[in-house]
């Protein structure tokens, strides 16, 4: 059977010209953007991340309360033993720590000790908005009896407090997102100084990422290199900082979910 005349072809229909050949080109090729296949968390494996992440945030204060209890212990067994052995707090600690520091660390002074002291004491009882400012503590001070004439062991025993308040904020979780901002700024800060002038001195090499570890944090991902570290990245590994910064923000933040 002949097939339908819509299907034929018209005798007087020219053939349609042939295509024109590709034209080439000299743009780069760059490669698809990396596009996930994983599937969508079901609801068992929600609820199995968010009770990890809710063990992981109590492991985490219990060890901070643990640290801060460990520190208090520490302090409170120094000051016996150099009582016992009339040794002053700062050469005990030394001896019991063994540091060995390039800079001495900063010591409170009696000042601090004094406004810390007080400022515990008549502030920690208050609600937010009605806690008493550093000038009106330190009129306190001032006017208090128990500050007055203080002997050398009086003026030790309200540093060290203020010591240990000082190094139980250093492993503690920061109670907001502000403060952990804070903390993060001013911690890579000082690292990166410290990292800039160890180069400046032996000549290293240093490059370092820095993410936030869930979407609610405020500090955002960062990078750093001494010198010209990061065109290793760049001309060697063939990939730039930003993208690293963005792929590990993303992978950190899949890490936090809760």
């Amino acid at each position: 059977t002949l097939p339908p005349v819509a299907q034929l072809p018209r005798p007087d229909a020219t053939p349609p010209p042939p295509p024109p050949p590709p034209v080439p080109t000299t743009q780069k090729t760059t490669p698809a953007a990396h596009q996930s296949d994983s599937k969508p968390l079901t609801s068992a494996q929600k609820a199995s991340r968010k009770i990890s992440t809710e063990q992981k945030k109590a492991k985490d204060a219990e060890l901070s309360n643990a640290i801060t209890k460990l520190n208090e212990e520490h302090t409170k067994k120094i000051a016996e033993l150099a009582e016992a052995h009339s040794v002053g707090v700062d050469k005990l600690t030394k001896l019991v720590n063994a540091q060995t520091n390039y800079k001495k660390n900063r010591r409170p002074t009696l000042h601090n000790a004094l406004l810390f002291a007080k400022r515990k004491e008549v502030n920690d009882p208050l609600p937010e908005g009605q806690k008493y400012s550093m000038q009106d503590i330190w009129k306190m001070v001032l006017d208090d009896p128990k500050f007055q004439d203080l002997t050398k062991e009086e003026e030790e025993k309200y540093k060290d407090d203020l010591q240990a308040h000082r190094d139980a904020k250093k492993v503690s979780v920061r109670a907001s997102n502000f403060a952990a901002a804070e903390d993060v700024a001013t911690t890579l800060d000082h690292i990166f100084n410290e990292l800039d002038g160890l180069a400046m001195r032996t000549g290293i090499y240093a490059s370092l990422w820095v993410t936030r570890g869930h979407a609610f944090d405020t500090h955002c991902a960062t990078w750093y290199g001494t010198d010209n570290a990061m065109d290793f990245w760049e001309d060697v590994i063939k990939v730039e900082p930003h993208a690293v910064a963005k792929q590990f923000e993303m992978w950190a933040c899949n890490q936090g979910q809760s």
